[in-house]
């Protein structure tokens, strides 16, 4: 995952499996294991289901580089 204003990672990223056995097995196989230097911790997300998106417009503060520029005449 990367922070949508700075495109630094976060640090964390998520997986779907097909199944819920498949996805305890990937836990089991890859949870403490070092990979590039970094040690791995895999969990099972908290969430039961996914989020729906907001329908319509947002209409929070503007990203950096989507803010509108003055116009100079």
């Amino acid at each position: 995952m990367y922070d949508p204003h700075t495109r630094e990672s976060r640090g964390f990223g998520f997986v779907t499996m097909e199944s819920g056995e498949e996805a305890d097995a990937a836990i089991t196989a890859m949870n403490a294991v070092e990979f590039m230097g970094k040690t791995l911790m895999v969990e099972k997300a908290r969430r039961g289901r996914a989020r729906t998106p907001t329908p319509g417009r947002y209409y929070g503060p503007p990203k950096r580089n989507e803010r509108e520029l003055p116009l100079i005449s």
